[in-house]
């Protein structure tokens, strides 16, 4: 007779095993779930950091010509996200906003384009 161990297991066994979900399903749950384009862009900005291993993520939006922060992750100070401001062209998240076009750059903090 198998053991009360054994009867568990194969009690529960019986559908898929239930596991955590994967930073992308996780992501794809919010994203359903958001009610707001922050709820969104903040989903998108968590799972970024998570995979890319990034200190600081962001996410901006346009309005008219000026970038604002609608979600972010990894800040050190919390007034930042509402005072942030940058002309679309300028910077390198000006950049992107303006050519529509990721941009890469190995260290932000030296990048000529990068606080401008």
């Amino acid at each position: 007779m198998p053991s009360l161990l054994n009867r568990h297991v194969v009690g529960v066994g019986a559908g898929p095993a239930e596991r955590d979900p994967s930073p992308v399903e996780g992501f794809l749950r919010r994203l359903v779930g958001a009610d707001t384009v922050g709820a969104a862009a903040q989903a998108a900005v968590d799972v970024v950091r998570e995979v890319v291993g990034a200190e600081v993520s962001w996410c901006g939006l346009t309005e008219g010509d000026v970038l604002t922060m609608a979600a972010h992750s990894g800040l050190r100070t919390a007034e930042m996200p509402a005072l942030w401001r940058l002309r679309v062209g300028h910077g390198v998240g000006g950049r992107v906003a303006k050519e529509g076009r990721t941009i890469s750059v190995r260290d932000y903090r030296r990048d000529p384009a990068g606080c401008r």
